[in-house]
C-alpha cells in the first residue's frame, strides 16, 4: 500500500468514534439517551458491565481479550447509537457476540454510560493512554510516548 493511502487511512482509524464537531449534548448522541448525569444509572452500568463485559474487556474496560473501551477509541466507532448496535448485535467476524437477547434497552444504554464516565474520569486523571497496548496503536506516532 502506498504510504500516503497508508497515513490517510491510519488517520481515519484514528478519527473514527470522535464526537462531530458541534455536538452539543453528549446524552443525545444520535437521539439515544445515554444518562451519563444520573449516578444510579452509571452505577446500574458498571454492574452490569462488571456481570456481561468485564470478562472480555477488563474489569474496567481497560481491555484483555477484547479492546479497551474507556481509552477513547473505537475501531467501530464510538458514538451512541454505533456502541449500542455493537453491543445489541454483535460484531460480525469478530468474537463480540450479540447481547440482544440478554440484556434491555436500558441496560445497554447504563452500560454505555458507565463507559462515557469512566473514560472521562480516565482521560481527566491523565490515564487514558498510558499501558494501554491496544488503543496505543491507534495514536499518530508523536503521541506514542505518553
Amino acid at each position: 500500500m502506498r504510504p500516503l493511502v497508508r497515513a490517510l487511512l491510519c488517520l481515519a482509524l484514528v478519527g473514527a468514534g470522535q464526537p462531530a464537531h458541534g455536538q452539543q449534548d453528549p446524552r443525545l448522541a444520535n437521539n439515544l439517551p445515554v444518562p451519563i448525569d444520573d449516578p444510579q444509572a452509571v452505577e446500574a452500568g458498571r454492574e452490569r458491565f462488571g456481570e456481561r463485559c468485564a470478562f472480555c474487556h477488563g474489569s474496567q474496560g481497560r481491555g484483555a481479550k477484547g479492546p479497551c473501551l474507556t481509552c477513547g477509541r473505537f475501531k467501530y466507532g464510538g458514538r451512541a447509537s454505533q456502541l449500542y448496535a455493537a453491543i445489541s448485535a454483535g460484531v460480525p467476524g469478530t468474537q463480540m457476540g450479540a447481547f440482544e437477547s440478554s440484556l434491555t434497552r436500558a441496560e445497554i444504554l447504563n452500560i454505555i454510560a458507565f463507559i462515557r464516565v469512566h473514560t472521562e474520569e480516565r482521560s481527566k486523571a491523565g490515564d487514558v493512554w498510558r499501558g494501554h497496548r491496544r488503543a496505543v496503536h491507534l495514536l499518530p506516532a508523536a503521541t506514542r510516548s505518553r
